[in-house]
This record gives structure tokens, C-alpha cells and sequence, in this order.
């Protein structure tokens, strides 16, 4: 035997002495607009360095303390966390351009990991990505 009781904003059901509560149904919440993705018009423009340290500053890198901001290019891995960063926080061109070098994005490209929307932004513009 099943008996329903009503209390605001939620449900309870009562079985054979056992309650359990059910969450009121809520519409499920919009999803909030996707930011649009920063891309050049062509990867040749981009003269940033391809080899050595870079320190991203504070706007474009602001996980942990200030000397967590330098990454050596040299270290693949490091090098692709700090182009997978530029490519999510980058709000001008100048800040791509500054930043990226063409040959090492090149090679970086296939493994970076981002949205099926910024790859495909990026690989429309830039054919030669995909």
C-alpha cells in the first residue's frame, strides 16, 4: 500500500513504513550561452615563441602563484597546457598572436584538447589544422 502526503515543495512516498523523498519536478535549467571562441583568420600571423619559457601573464593564466605562470615550450606537455590555456582564455587576436607560434601549433593540434566547437572554429578558418 502506497499512501502519498503532501508537503510543500516536495513528495513524499510511504511504503510499508519505509519513506523516501522524490525532488520536486523542476524544469531542467538553460544551459549557459557558450562563450565565442577567439580564432585567426590565418595561423601564419601568429609569431609567438616556439621554443624556451613563456610566462603567461595573470589574465591568461590565473591557476596558482605567480612562478606557476612560466611553462617551458621545450616540454611537450607543458607546452600544450599552455596552448590549450591560450586557446580557452584568449580574448583578442593580439593575445593569440602574441603568444602562439604557427610550427609548434602545428604540431601541437592534434593532441590539444578542447571543444568540438573550438577545433571546428579553428579548423574552418585554418584548413590546414585539420
Amino acid at each position: 500500500m502506497v499512501h502519498r502526503v503532501g508537503v510543500p515543495n516536495q513528495r513524499f512516498l510511504v511504503t510499508l513504513g519505509v519513506m523516501a523523498t522524490t525532488a520536486p519536478v523542476m524544469p531542467a535549467p538553460a544551459s549557459r550561452p557558450a562563450r565565442r571562441s577567439v580564432v585567426v583568420a590565418s595561423i601564419s600571423g601568429l609569431h609567438g615563441p616556439g621554443s624556451g619559457q613563456v610566462r603567461l601573464p595573470r589574465r591568461l593564466y590565473w591557476s596558482g602563484e605567480d612562478e606557476d605562470a612560466v611553462f617551458s615550450l621545450d616540454d611537450p606537455d607543458q607546452a600544450g597546457l599552455v596552448y590549450e590555456q591560450l586557446l580557452d582564455s584568449a580574448r583578442t587576436v593580439a593575445d593569440l598572436a602574441g603568444y602562439l607560434n604557427a610550427d609548434l601549433l602545428r604540431a601541437l593540434w592534434p593532441s590539444l584538447g578542447m571543444t568540438r566547437e573550438r577545433r571546428q572554429a579553428w579548423e574552418a578558418a585554418n584548413p590546414e589544422l585539420a
